[in-house]
This record gives structure tokens, C-alpha cells and sequence, in this order.
């Protein structure tokens, strides 16, 4: 199964023939799907992000009869910051559990404040937690499936077993592009136990 925001989804469903054997899905129309409960693998590119203006107004709306109010992130209202340049999230360390017993940290754009924090996980990180349970992972026998999270957002809680980034990918690693001219010869998702 491949989940994406419905703009990568459309972009993917017109431009690339995909395999047979792949089901799509978007992030915001997860919850309640069962359709992917015999699936193998699940992959997952980016994340949902809600814009700015829509976690300030419900920061705001949460905040409002506090003493002292969370500040909106986008003070100016136009997406920019005091020096005119696009507002762009800091990024923070996310520390990532590793299968192996060790942790890796991974720099990922995180609201400042509590409950923008708050609201962004909601958004961002359960959406991810809800599109990998559509594999049902809980609830099946036999060999656990797979998931491949394309994002630097991961949520917590969840182990990982290997991280790979793009400049990894972009110098042609030759392993990675041998998998993928595989998948792509085969017309589909190969099974684990072969690649």
C-alpha cells in the first residue's frame, strides 16, 4: 500500500504506471480503511502538513482565555518572518530508536510552543501512526509486514530498522539501485526474502 498527501498521490496516479500489485491511499482519509490488511509492505512518502494559519487559529482558539496566550507562529499573518523572509519551522532532533539498541537523530521541523507542538503531532505524526495501521500489524498472523517511511518524521515509538538518506541514494549506492531496478523490472513490490 502507498500513502502520500493527495497532491504527491495525484501527481504519482498521472505520471507513473505503477505496479499492479501497489494500492494508493492519502493522508486525511485513513481512519477506517481496511483494505490493506493483507498487504506486505506499506511505503509512505512525505507527511501531511497543515499550513501555518491553521495551527495558529487552532492555537488560538485553545489559548485564548489563558493568561498568558501562545503566540501565533506566523505573527505578520503573511507566512513571512520580521525580516521579510518565508517563515520556515526550526528544526529540532528527534531521537529515533534503532532495532539494534542504539539511537540515531534526525533533524525534522518542529512548531515552537506547547500546543503548536501539540497540534502539529496530531496532524503530522498520527496521521503516519494511523497510515501504517491500515497494515494492521496488531491483529495478523504470521510474518510481521514492512514499512518504508520516505520523511524525516517518524513517530515516536516506533523502532526502526535502517535509515538511508537521499545523498545515499543520489550517489547511485549501488545495492539500493540494484533493489530498485529489480522492483521495476518485476512490475511490482518484491517480496522481503528477496531482496
Amino acid at each position: 500500500v502507498f500513502g502520500a498527501s493527495v497532491v504527491v498521490r495525484r501527481a504519482l496516479n498521472t505520471a507513473w504506471a505503477a505496479p499492479s500489485n501497489v494500492d494508493f491511499c492519502h493522508f486525511g482519509a485513513m481512519r477506517g480503511l481496511d483494505f490493506a490488511k493483507n498487504h506486505v509492505a506499506a511505503v509512505s512518502v512525505g507527511r501531511m502538513e497543515v499550513p501555518v494559519h491553521t495551527i495558529d487559529g487552532i492555537v488560538a482558539a485553545l489559548t485564548f482565555d489563558d493568561d498568558d496566550p501562545e503566540e501565533p507562529f506566523d505573527r505578520n499573518g503573511d507566512s513571512t518572518g520580521y525580516d521579510g523572509q518565508p517563515l520556515r519551522l526550526p528544526v529540532e532532533n528527534q531521537v529515533l530508536r534503532m532495532r539494534g539498541g542504539e539511537d540515531a537523530t534526525v533533524g525534522v521541523p518542529t512548531y515552537p510552543g506547547s500546543w503548536a507542538r501539540i497540534v502539529q503531532r496530531q496532524y503530522r505524526e498520527e496521521e503516519l501512526k494511523q497510515f501504517v495501521g491500515r497494515l494492521r500489524p496488531v491483529y495478523r498472523e504470521g510474518e510481521a509486514p514492512v514499512w518504508f517511511a520516505i520523511s524525516k518524521v517518524v513517530p515516536d515509538n516506533v523502532i526502526v530498522d535502517e535509515l538511508v538518506n537521499l545523498e545515499d541514494l543520489i550517489k547511485r549506492n549501488t545495492r539500493y539501485i540494484r533493489l530498485f531496478e529489480a522492483v521495476r523490472l518485476c512490475g511490482g513490490v518484491l517480496h522481503s526474502a528477496l531482496a
